[in-house]
Protein backbone atom coordinates (compact mmCIF):
# COMPACT_ATOMS: atom_id res chain seq x y z
CA UNK A 1 0.00 0.00 0.00
CA UNK A 2 1.22 3.35 -1.20
CA UNK A 3 0.43 7.04 -0.09
CA UNK A 4 -0.31 9.86 -2.82
CA UNK A 5 3.81 10.65 -3.20
CA UNK A 6 4.73 7.07 -3.88
CA UNK A 7 5.85 6.13 -0.60
CA UNK A 8 5.33 2.96 1.72
CA UNK A 9 2.69 2.63 4.07
CA UNK A 10 2.94 0.49 6.95
CA UNK A 11 -0.40 -0.41 8.43
CA UNK A 12 -0.58 -3.17 11.27
CA UNK A 13 -2.64 -6.29 10.48
CA UNK A 14 -5.20 -5.94 13.06
CA UNK A 15 -5.83 -2.62 11.70
CA UNK A 16 -7.06 -3.93 8.38
CA UNK A 17 -9.14 -6.50 10.37
CA UNK A 18 -12.95 -6.24 9.64
CA UNK A 19 -13.39 -7.24 13.70
CA UNK A 20 -11.58 -4.45 15.20
CA UNK A 21 -13.00 -3.53 18.79
CA UNK A 22 -12.68 0.09 19.95
CA UNK A 23 -9.68 -0.14 22.27
CA UNK A 24 -9.13 2.54 25.20
CA UNK A 25 -5.90 4.69 24.89
CA UNK A 26 -4.71 4.86 28.32
CA UNK A 27 -1.02 5.96 28.98
CA UNK A 28 1.89 3.73 29.69
CA UNK A 29 2.46 4.76 33.30
CA UNK A 30 -1.22 4.71 34.22
CA UNK A 31 -3.50 1.39 34.40
CA UNK A 32 -7.00 1.38 33.08
CA UNK A 33 -8.79 1.69 36.33
CA UNK A 34 -7.19 5.06 37.59
CA UNK A 35 -8.83 6.36 34.24
CA UNK A 36 -12.02 5.10 34.77
CA UNK A 37 -12.27 6.40 38.01
CA UNK A 38 -11.43 9.78 37.37
CA UNK A 39 -14.50 9.84 34.67
CA UNK A 40 -16.53 8.79 37.85
CA UNK A 41 -15.46 11.62 40.05
CA UNK A 42 -16.17 14.18 37.79
CA UNK A 43 -19.48 12.60 37.24
CA UNK A 44 -20.00 12.79 40.77
CA UNK A 45 -18.54 16.65 41.21
CA UNK A 46 -20.70 17.71 38.35
CA UNK A 47 -23.98 15.55 40.06
CA UNK A 48 -23.45 16.56 43.49
CA UNK A 49 -22.88 20.16 42.21
CA UNK A 50 -25.94 19.87 39.99
CA UNK A 51 -27.82 18.93 43.89
CA UNK A 52 -26.42 21.81 45.29
CA UNK A 53 -27.65 24.64 43.21
CA UNK A 54 -31.48 22.42 43.34
CA UNK A 55 -30.75 22.69 47.28
CA UNK A 56 -29.72 26.71 47.11
CA UNK A 57 -33.20 27.28 44.25
CA UNK A 58 -35.42 25.65 46.28
CA UNK A 59 -34.26 26.94 49.50
CA UNK A 60 -34.59 30.27 48.03
CA UNK A 61 -37.85 29.91 46.30
CA UNK A 62 -39.47 28.66 50.14
CA UNK A 63 -37.74 30.98 51.88
CA UNK A 64 -36.73 33.95 49.81
CA UNK A 65 -32.81 34.02 51.16
CA UNK A 66 -31.65 36.42 48.32
CA UNK A 67 -34.55 38.48 48.37
CA UNK A 68 -34.54 42.46 48.73
CA UNK A 69 -36.35 42.60 52.24
CA UNK A 70 -36.53 46.74 51.39
CA UNK A 71 -38.09 48.74 48.73
CA UNK A 72 -37.66 47.26 45.40
CA UNK A 73 -37.80 49.46 41.82
CA UNK A 74 -40.05 48.01 39.69
CA UNK A 75 -39.28 47.42 35.56
CA UNK A 76 -42.23 48.80 33.62
CA UNK A 77 -42.68 45.27 31.40
CA UNK A 78 -43.89 46.72 28.07
CA UNK A 79 -45.19 43.62 26.67
CA UNK A 80 -47.98 43.20 29.68
CA UNK A 81 -48.87 46.83 28.35
CA UNK A 82 -48.95 45.95 24.91
CA UNK A 83 -51.04 42.58 25.57
CA UNK A 84 -53.33 44.91 28.03
CA UNK A 85 -56.44 44.20 25.88
CA UNK A 86 -55.67 40.50 25.54
CA UNK A 87 -55.34 40.43 29.82
CA UNK A 88 -58.46 42.10 30.11
CA UNK A 89 -60.19 39.83 28.13
CA UNK A 90 -59.50 36.55 29.74
CA UNK A 91 -59.64 38.23 32.95
CA UNK A 92 -63.40 39.27 32.27
CA UNK A 93 -64.33 35.84 30.51
CA UNK A 94 -62.78 32.74 32.64
CA UNK A 95 -64.57 30.16 30.29
CA UNK A 96 -62.55 31.20 27.53
CA UNK A 97 -59.40 31.46 29.60
CA UNK A 98 -60.05 28.01 30.68
CA UNK A 99 -60.75 26.42 27.48
CA UNK A 100 -57.37 27.96 25.94
CA UNK A 101 -55.31 26.67 29.18
CA UNK A 102 -56.91 23.13 28.43
CA UNK A 103 -56.48 23.25 25.14
CA UNK A 104 -52.71 24.35 25.21
CA UNK A 105 -52.43 21.05 27.99
CA UNK A 106 -53.96 19.06 25.25
CA UNK A 107 -51.22 19.97 22.70
CA UNK A 108 -48.35 19.41 25.51
CA UNK A 109 -49.56 15.97 26.26
CA UNK A 110 -49.77 14.88 22.13
CA UNK A 111 -46.05 16.00 21.77
CA UNK A 112 -45.38 13.84 24.76
CA UNK A 113 -47.31 11.24 22.97
CA UNK A 114 -46.41 11.75 19.79
CA UNK A 115 -42.29 12.24 21.14
CA UNK A 116 -42.95 8.94 22.89
CA UNK A 117 -44.19 6.57 20.31
CA UNK A 118 -41.64 8.20 17.86
CA UNK A 119 -38.88 6.99 20.52
CA UNK A 120 -40.39 3.34 20.93
CA UNK A 121 -40.42 3.01 16.99
CA UNK A 122 -37.44 4.87 15.68
CA UNK A 123 -35.42 5.77 18.75
CA UNK A 124 -31.72 4.34 18.79
CA UNK A 125 -30.38 6.28 22.09
CA UNK A 126 -32.13 7.45 25.20
CA UNK A 127 -31.00 11.09 24.76
CA UNK A 128 -35.03 11.87 23.31
CA UNK A 129 -36.57 9.80 26.87
CA UNK A 130 -34.01 11.17 28.90
CA UNK A 131 -34.62 14.74 27.91
CA UNK A 132 -38.24 14.44 28.34
CA UNK A 133 -38.18 12.77 31.62
CA UNK A 134 -36.12 15.77 32.88
CA UNK A 135 -38.15 18.53 31.32
CA UNK A 136 -41.20 16.87 32.71
CA UNK A 137 -39.85 15.81 36.16
CA UNK A 138 -38.52 19.26 36.92
CA UNK A 139 -41.69 20.73 35.77
CA UNK A 140 -43.46 18.56 38.20
CA UNK A 141 -41.09 19.97 40.82
CA UNK A 142 -41.37 23.40 40.22
CA UNK A 143 -45.43 22.69 39.99
CA UNK A 144 -45.45 21.35 43.76
CA UNK A 145 -42.70 24.60 44.87
CA UNK A 146 -45.02 26.22 43.90
CA UNK A 147 -48.36 24.93 45.24
CA UNK A 148 -46.51 24.68 48.46
CA UNK A 149 -45.64 28.18 48.74
CA UNK A 150 -48.85 29.42 47.49
CA UNK A 151 -50.66 26.94 50.37
CA UNK A 152 -48.28 28.23 53.13
CA UNK A 153 -49.08 32.10 52.24
CA UNK A 154 -52.70 31.37 52.22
Amino acid sequence: MTDKNGGNLNIPPDLNSEHNSPQLVVPVNQPIEEKESLISNWTLFRGGLILIFIVIISLNSIYGIFLSHGDVECILDMSFEKTKGINTFFTNNVNYKNYLLIFSSLCVDINLIVMAVLWVVKGKSWRCMLALLMFYGSRAFCQVIIITITNYLK
